[in-house]
């Protein structure tokens, strides 16, 4: 398994691994251009041809963000999303804190990132389109 960024040719295994990981995935227009972003760093993680894992991280000025984080179902608990967003968190350099927003029932995803050091700060109620639940808003300070 290799984690490297994501090209332009990676969309089409993307999206598909995102269908599989949620009900209401990004678009391809919305990966084309969060890849497009200067200050976005969009990562996969393969495993032979296939794309198991993909990370969206957008750093500005001191502040970091979680934008969206997947790994295919097959492949969860064995420290794949962990180690993308090490490998993230290594390569920005001069982050003060960083953000994420996650699924109030996400309780593996709040585990993992409690464990990373995350701390709930909010909540945003009905965040989410696809059913209104609402969108626990972690922080972790650097």
């Amino acid at each position: 398994m290799i984690i490297r960024k994501m090209s332009e040719g990676d969309i089409p295994g993307v999206q598909t691994l995102l269908c599989r990981c949620f009900s209401d995935p990004w678009s391809p227009d919305v990966l084309r251009s969060t890849l497009s972003r200067a200050d976005a760093l969009c990562t996969v993680a393969c495993e032979d041809d296939t794309i198991i894992g993909f990370l969206a991280f957008e750093c500005i000025l001191d502040e970091g963000g979680i934008e969206l984080i997947a790994t295919d179902p097959a492949y969860r608990r064995r420290g794949l999303a962990r180690q993308m967003l090490s490998e993230a968190f290594d390569s920005a350099e001069d982050l003060r804190v960083i953000t994420l927003e996650v699924r109030a029932s996400n309780t593996p995803a709040i585990a993992l990132y409690e464990n990373l050091g995350f701390e709930p700060i909010a909540v945003r109620r009905a965040y989410y389109a696809d059913n209104g639940e609402d969108a626990v808003i972690m922080q972790k300070h650097i």
